[in-house]
């Protein structure tokens, strides 16, 4: 097998990004994480010996040490090459849930199914990376926020569990982090458990190290972010979208976890293309 290794020393940031208008024939493996998602066209990918075709809206997220090669299936091609250095990968695996990430280093790749919308949004956050090259807390906050992105979808499609954690609790992180759970509050994830709030609250907080209202509320930002970014909402529109009947509350919740408010961090973030 020719392969040939390709690390990340060249790259200023944990995150860096491509648009490729051609194929990668050759196989090759690398130090860093690699997402790619095709635009246009299709594509044969070799994958650890084995083969397949990815067409528009596919996408995979390519493992440190994973060999693999991208050959055009069709008269042209074009993806969106996304490379991760471990360390951030790591980092936002953690904070998503603990043993996500060994999950990841599991199988054979992992392949992932957006939409054109989904596409639409990492071609916008991108944008914004190309806009903050210089600005590195920006830089390295939308970057999270498009690793968030990708993990998210992942987690909802391939449904990965850690063997560590009970099952209910494994499916239980997936209802929180799904999108169309967005506006449930505590009591709505307590009842798809059959337990007392007392014991899931106590359960959720041997497993997860936190309580379980923090880790909701985290998930609820980080999708209060990706709506202020990307959709012209209102604020009290998205406010109701996650499940806040009060706006001052919401606000109050948001400027505790960013140290801004919705409005300046729109301001601050919002791609003005």
């Amino acid at each position: 097998m020719n392969t040939f290794f390709k690390d990340s020393s060249q790259y200023k940031h944990d995150m860096t990004f491509h648009y490729i208008y051609r194929d990668y024939p050759l196989l090759h493996n690398h130090d860093y994480w690699e997402f790619f998602v095709v635009i246009t066209g299709a594509y044969k990918h070799t994958l650890n010996e084995q083969a397949g075709v990815v067409n528009v809206n596919s996408a995979y997220l390519i493992r440190p040490n994973d060999v693999h090669s991208l050959r055009n299936n069709t008269a042209s091609a074009s993806h969106l090459n996304i490379l991760i250095r471990d360390r951030l990968m790591r980092s936002v695996c953690d904070c998503l849930a603990p043993g996500v990430y060994g999950s990841l280093l599991e199988g054979n790749g992992v392949p992932v199914l957006l939409d054109e919308i989904h596409t639409k949004q990492l071609f916008n956050y991108t944008s914004l990376l190309e806009q903050y090259q210089e600005d590195e807390a920006n830089y390295d906050l939308v970057s999270r926020l498009i690793l968030f992105f990708i993990l998210e979808k992942i987690l909802y499609q391939n449904k990965f569990t850690d063997s560590k954690k009970p099952k209910w609790l494994n499916e239980l992180l997936q209802r929180i982090n799904s999108p169309y759970n967005a506006n449930w509050q505590l009591d709505d994830f307590i009842r798809t458990t059959n337990y007392s709030h007392s014991y899931f609250t106590r359960q959720f907080n041997k497993y997860m190290g936190c309580s379980p209202i923090q880790y909701i509320t985290n998930e609820k930002m980080a999708r209060a972010c990706n709506y202020l970014i990307h959709s012209d909402m209102s604020i009290l529109a998205i406010a109701s979208a996650l499940g806040y009947t009060n706006l001052s509350h919401f606000n109050h919740i948001f400027k505790a976890t960013y140290n801004v408010s919705p409005t300046q961090y729109r301001k601050r973030n919002q791609n003005p293309h």
